[in-house]
């Protein structure tokens, strides 16, 4: 009897383990925090990318296959490969996870109007990404983000410090 006893113990905890484990699949906490800040099937149709903070203003237009920068008023042609990698970033699958749900938070972690950096795209008249970036934490490695219109922040590994306040010359071909 006391065989039976311990199997059925046995049992109850591979069960109860295998529920666990079962349930941290279909309940996986970490699909949130990895997204898409633009979908794959938008992103080639992006036309424009605006990239602001104060008196700092870098535009980014695409005519037919061709992209121009636009800073201070002066047309350049852009680099190709670089736009295309910062519609890549933007496009990626990454992890974000959600640092903070309130508002109160955006002026600590620079995610304001006023303190952020703010990224713009649009697909012809449609704003497809309107997304602030804020400070970078403490180890300098990752940024807070957050889209206009939502208290959600999200932080991320700091891939986009490169293009933002960049030299009219990183992005002239």
């Amino acid at each position: 009897m006391h065989y039976r006893t311990r199997l059925k113990a046995l049992l109850a905890v591979i069960t109860v383990l295998t529920l666990v484990l079962t349930a941290t699949f279909v309940f996986d906490i970490s699909q949130n925090a990895t997204f898409a800040w633009i979908s794959a099937s938008v992103r080639d149709k992006v036309d424009s990318i605006e990239i602001t903070k104060d008196s700092f203003a870098l535009y980014l237009v695409k005519e037919s296959s061709t992209w121009t920068v636009s800073r201070d008023g002066t047309l350049y042609p852009a680099k190709h490969s670089r736009v295309e990698d910062l519609l890549q970033i933007l496009s990626r699958s990454k992890s974000y996870p959600v640092y903070s749900n309130t508002e109160s938070s955006h002026e600590k972690l620079g995610l304001t109007a006023d303190t952020a950096y703010r990224i713009v795209a649009r697909a012809g008249n449609e704003v497809v990404l309107d997304l602030f970036i804020g400070d970078s934490n403490a180890a300098s490695t990752e940024r807070y983000l957050r889209e206009n219109g939502s208290n959600e922040v999200r932080l991320g590994l700091d891939t986009l410090s490169g293009y933002l306040s960049s030299p009219v010359s990183a992005c002239v071909t």
